[in-house]
């Protein structure tokens, strides 16, 4: 979740705890501490689902997300849905400044719960680390505006190997 500043964890720290878990779980090393669990009963009447590594607002919430060539990606919940939906508009020819290039096809559907708290762990941790952040928006950058409640963030996030991590994760969006 987007924290105020004066309650961030340290960027290092919230990454080294997500990522203890995630490779602990991965290698079966390590079982995932008790606070790092989902908690669906108080989540289930907010459409909220909470874990220590990333914690998701109840919603409505929204992300919007522009790759590096301008396509976009939107992700959202609001009141009236049980589960997150997504929207993936990519850049046409027409519209790129090359003239040839495309971002494939229009694709839009529902976000099953796994696939929404890796979208929300990865922003997160983008969002959380400043060093990975810009001013300028150029070519091959990710741009983010992320909504939750009354609050709304908009940054930057640099060419580089964690971006790169999370345009893997939306593979999967992009219509063919």
């Amino acid at each position: 979740m987007l924290y105020p500043k004066e309650n961030t964890p340290t960027a290092s720290a919230k990454i080294s705890a997500i990522l203890f878990v995630a490779f602990g779980l991965i290698s079966g090393c390590a079982s995932a501490p008790p606070s790092a669990t989902f908690e669906t009963t108080a989540a289930a009447e907010t459409n909220q689902i909470k874990s220590e590594g990333s914690e998701m607002p109840a919603a409505p919430w929204t992300i919007t997300f522009a790759d590096g060539s301008a396509n976009t990606f939107r992700f959202w919940q609001d009141l009236s849905t049980e589960a997150a939906q997504y929207k993936y508009e990519p850049v046409t020819m027409a519209e790129s400044s090359s003239g040839t290039y495309s971002g494939g096809t229009a694709k839009a559907g529902e976000l099953s719960p796994e696939e929404t708290e890796t979208i929300w762990m990865h922003v997160d941790m983008l969002s959380i680390d400043e060093a990975l952040h810009t001013d300028n928006r150029m070519m091959g950058t990710g741009s983010f505006m992320v909504k939750s409640g009354d609050e709304e963030r908009r940054f930057i996030v640099k060419t580089g190997p964690e971006l790169q991590k999370f345009m893997t994760v939306l593979e999967q969006f992009r219509g063919k």
